[in-house]
C-alpha cells in the first residue's frame, strides 16, 4: 500500500537512509500505523511513522478501511512491514523524492497479528434443486439473519416467483436499503453487482426488499 504526503517529510526520511546516494535507496523497515482521530482534515486519518518519524499518511479512502479494522479490533497503532525507495542523484536536473510503501494489502481483511481468524467469505448462491425455485439463482442480501430468512423464503418460494414472473433468473431479495440497479452506488453490496452486471447482458433480473418479499409471499 502506498503511503502519501512524503514530500512534507523529506527530512525525516533523508535521516533514515543515505542522503541523496546516484542510484538511490530501496531498502526494507519497520513502520507504525496509527489512528489519528484528531487530524483537523480527516478523522479517519491513519498516520504513518518508522524510527519515531513522521513519514506520512495512508491514502484517504483506505484509512476509512484501516482505521475502521483497527477501531473494530481495539488496537490504536500497529506495525507493518515498510519499503523506502527513491533519493537518487545524478546531477541537479535529475533528483528524486523518497517514498514509502506498506506491506498491508489494499482491499480485505487485515491480520494485525492478533491471533484472530479472517471472517469468512460470503458463499456463493447455489441454484435451487427443486421446487419452484428450481434453477434459479436466489440471493438474500442480510448476512444477519442468515438461515432463518432462507427457511422463511423458501417456504413461501411459489408465491414470491409467481408475483415476480418465471422468467425472473436471478432473483436478489435485498435488505430494506432498497438498492437501485440503475445505479448500485458504492454502497452496494456484491450481490446487487451481479445482478446489475446480468441485467446488462440482457438476463431477467429482479431486485425487490425483504418487506416487499413478505408481501409477495403471503
Amino acid at each position: 500500500m502506498p503511503v502519501v504526503g512524503e514530500s512534507h517529510y523529506q527530512a525525516a526520511l533523508i535521516g533514515l537512509v543515505v542522503p541523496n546516494s546516484r542510484y538511490g535507496v530501496d531498502i526494507e523497515a519497520v513502520a507504525r500505523i496509527a489512528r489519528d482521530p484528531s487530524n483537523p482534515h480527516d478523522s479517519n486519518a491513519v498516520k504513518v511513522t518508522i524510527e519515531g518519524r513522521l513519514v506520512g499518511h495512508l491514502p484517504r479512502d483506505q484509512a476509512e478501511r484501516v482505521s475502521a479494522q483497527m477501531a473494530e479490533d481495539g488496537i490504536a497503532a500497529a506495525n507493518c512491514r515498510a519499503r523506502i525507495k527513491g533519493g537518487w542523484r545524478t546531477n541537479q536536473h535529475d533528483e528524486g523524492l523518497y517514498g514509502v510503501s506498506l506491506g498491508i494489502n489494499s482491499w480485505g481483511w487485515i491480520d494485525f497479528g492478533l491471533g484472530k481468524a479472517p471472517p469468512t467469505p460470503p458463499q456463493r448462491p447455489k441454484p435451487a434443486p427443486e421446487g419452484p425455485l428450481k434453477g434459479l439463482r436466489v440471493v438474500i442480501d442480510d448476512a444477519e439473519t442468515g438461515g432463518d430468512l432462507q427457511r422463511e423464503f423458501a417456504a413461501r418460494g411459489a408465491q414470491i416467483m409467481a408475483a415476480v414472473g418465471k422468467t425472473t433468473d436471478y432473483l436478489v431479495l435485498a435488505d430494506d436499503h432498497g438498492w437501485d440497479l440503475e445505479s448500485p452506488g458504492p454502497g452496494g453490496t456484491g450481490n446487487v453487482w451481479t445482478a446489475a452486471k446480468y441485467r446488462d447482458e440482457g438476463r431477467k433480473i429482479r431486485l425487490i426488499t425483504l418487506s416487499e418479499a413478505r408481501e409477495l409471499g403471503a
